[in-house]
């Protein structure tokens, strides 16, 4: 007898649908089971296991799958991850702060982060490393400083270098916080020395901040004018050098600086001014030459007159000459 027409094409569409039904059988079952099907849910599940291998390695203990933990164990990892998204959040925040401070003291209208040049965003990334930057005198400063960080979190001694990431962003913003106090207390004792009511220093007028920096150059040895290590010589000293330069930190001839004499060269102006200087001051009839890398290496800008600022060459020194 001949197959009828009808029953082939029911045959056909039976057997073209099964893997697709198989298929949906399958998916069923991981969702049945936990298992992840799509892209964003595999993901997802890489993220949490890295995320339960950094909960488990901060609190130095052996490895197991997050389904073998205990109920103690769950609810402090969830509480971890909670932490780590609040901290995530202020950390955004306080991104978000620090780059309006930077469009305002570049005196430049806002727009968004994101909307940035590429130039803008490294003289910013440059920006956020000077205001985070402390240079104590040696290492025993530096381990001055991240003892007394983790003695006011009430947290045990370790390392600096065994420190998580969060730890090392809210060790970051302790040092900014400081920076700013000690800031606020010099500004507050100058005004008191002139017998002046109390103004923020974001109101202050460019002679006043001129003045405050004589007084911290002349009263607080180390705190401006130097390179934090006191010393009265040319290199970080207080004095100028009758043929030579200054290099400031700040436009306007404002911030830390150090000075050069005539014939003086530095292949590398240290973690405190690289990248940082922003005005030169020239004396006698010196003439300097900045260089974009170390070694006297890369894009050079010359100056042979005082330059209250460097258009194009803002916070990119790292090597001098000075003949």
């Amino acid at each position: 007898m001949k197959p009828k027409p009808w029953l082939w094409l029911l045959t056909f569409a039976l057997l073209a649908g099964y893997p697709a039904a198989a298929q949906r059988g399958q998916d069923r079952d991981d969702r049945n089971r936990g298992n992840p099907t799509s892209q964003e849910e595999r993901a997802a599940a890489r993220e949490r296991e890295r995320e339960w291998r950094e909960y488990l390695k901060e609190r130095r203990k052996a490895y197991k799958e997050e389904a073998q933990a205990t109920p103690y164990e769950r609810r402090e990892f969830e509480q971890y991850l909670r932490e780590r998204s609040k901290d995530e959040r202020e950390a955004l925040r306080e991104r978000e702060r620090e780059w309006r401070e930077y469009l305002k003291e570049r005196r430049k209208g806002y727009k968004e982060e994101a909307q940035a040049t590429p130039y803008e965003r490294r003289e910013f990334e440059q920006y956020l490393r000077g205001r985070s930057q402390v240079e104590p005198e040696n290492t025993r400063g530096r381990d001055a400083d991240w003892e007394e960080y983790l003695k006011q979190q009430n947290k045990a001694y370790k390392a600096q270098s065994q420190a998580t990431r969060e730890e090392l962003r809210d060790y970051a913003r302790y040092l900014r916080e400081r920076n700013q106090q000690e800031h606020d207390r010099q500004w507050r004792a100058f005004l008191n020395a002139r017998n002046q009511g109390y103004k923020p220093y974001a109101t202050a007028t460019d002679r006043e901040r001129e003045q405050f920096e004589q007084y911290r150059r002349e009263t607080l040895p180390g705190s401006a004018g130097s390179d934090r290590s006191g010393e009265q010589g040319r290199w970080g000293g207080f004095g100028t050098p009758r043929n030579g330069a200054c290099f400031f930190t700040d436009a306007d001839y404002g911030g830390n600086r150090f000075c050069m004499e005539a014939g003086e060269r530095k292949e590398y102006v240290g973690d405190g001014y690289n990248d940082r200087i922003s005005s030169v001051r020239i004396y006698g009839g010196a003439r300097v030459t900045l260089y974009h890398d170390s070694n006297f290496r890369g894009s050079e800008r010359r100056v042979t007159s005082d330059a209250p600022g460097l258009e194009g060459f803002n916070d990119r020194t790292s090597s001098i000459e000075v003949r």
